[in-house]
């Protein structure tokens, strides 16, 4: 893939003169420093969302599975959407967090979203089920992430990966 830094590389048969070392070297430094910042800004979001997601999980109805599940929905504007699972002794009518946080989502007009984190507090990540998957289709892109937490592991997928083949009328 062609970038925008390429420039800055040299020719594998060309000496630099001082300056364009200094130039090279200069840009390198500050592209490093760049991916740096990002990786730390992110790493900060996404630990401020994992607690949020843990507090969250305590609101769960989870008394037959106890597996008790958390979501935040991020909109296209930045504005986040819980989501909780809520359990039924009739298990068809249980709903997932990330259908929660969808719908919690859709009542306040939000059509546009770009992230959802998943937070189950158990050893086992909590992967989206197909009816999950099947709701998140209707309103996201196959670049769409979804970044799962679990109490040991921490996974980022893009929505194509988890659901490759959309059903769409």
């Amino acid at each position: 893939m062609c970038s925008v830094y390429d420039n800055f590389r040299p020719a594998s048969n060309k000496r630099l003169n001082p300056i364009d070392n200094f130039v090279n070297s200069f840009f390198s430094y500050l592209l490093n420093y760049l991916k740096i910042q990002y990786k730390i800004k992110t790493m900060m979001d996404e630990k401020k969302i994992f607690l949020k997601l843990k507090k969250l999980s305590k609101k769960s109805y989870s008394k037959y599975s106890k597996f008790s599940v958390s979501s935040i929905l991020i909109s296209e504007k930045g504005k986040e959407y819980y989501g909780v699972n809520v359990e039924n002794g009739s298990y068809s009518l249980t709903i997932c967090a990330e259908r929660s946080a969808f719908f919690n989502a859709i009542t306040d007009g939000q059509k546009k979203f770009k992230k959802i984190y998943v937070y189950a507090d158990s050893n086992i990540l909590p992967i989206p089920c197909g009816a999950c998957l099947q709701v998140m289709s209707e309103f996201v892109d196959d670049d769409f992430e979804i970044v799962l937490f679990s109490n040991v592991e921490r996974k980022k997928f893009k929505f194509c990966e988890l659901f490759p083949k959309r059903f769409k009328l």
